[in-house]
């Protein structure tokens, strides 16, 4: 489950910050960016999310050794 959804709020973050391009580097609750400047910051969260709990490698192995089985390599 955190392996799915850390990858999928990274990959909105990052698309959302393709289509503001230059808008989306404003800096969180600026005044006059776009969205309040929230772009920048949801991009950083993405990205400590994905770290948290261990990377992404961490939970293959973890999914591989509890859920199907496979010995520790």
């Amino acid at each position: 489950m955190k392996l799915g959804s850390s990858e999928l709020h990274l990959r909105m973050a990052k698309f959302a910050m393709e289509l503001a391009r230059a808008y989306s580097q404003f800096e969180h609750n600026a005044p006059f960016a776009l969205g309040r400047g929230m772009w920048s910051y949801r991009m950083l969260g993405a990205r400590a999310y994905t770290i948290a709990g261990g990377t992404r490698e961490i939970q293959h192995n973890i999914i591989g050794e509890r859920v199907l089985g496979l010995p520790k390599g």
